[in-house]
């Protein structure tokens, strides 16, 4: 399993940019697609930076972010 980030909880989430940084791949956003294309693209060998603008990441873990899911079936999607 492809470790997307460390501990980050001493981020100063109101700090504003004060340097640059270059990196192969920027995901603004980690909601599912987001997680999806950082872990992708940093399995893939790509520096990658993924960015979130709240201070927890909340993924959809009940299955209606999957192709064919019960959920799905069950609203006849």
């Amino acid at each position: 399993m492809t470790k997307l980030y460390d501990n980050v909880d001493h981020l100063d989430t109101n700090a504003s940019a004060a340097y640059t940084v270059e990196t192969d791949v920027l995901v603004v956003g980690a909601g599912n697609a987001g997680m999806e294309a950082a872990a992708a693209a940093k399995e893939a060998g790509a520096n990658t930076i993924l960015i979130e603008k709240e201070k927890t990441i909340n993924l959809m873990l009940v299955g209606l972010a999957s192709v064919g899911s019960r959920a799905q079936k069950a609203a006849g999607v």
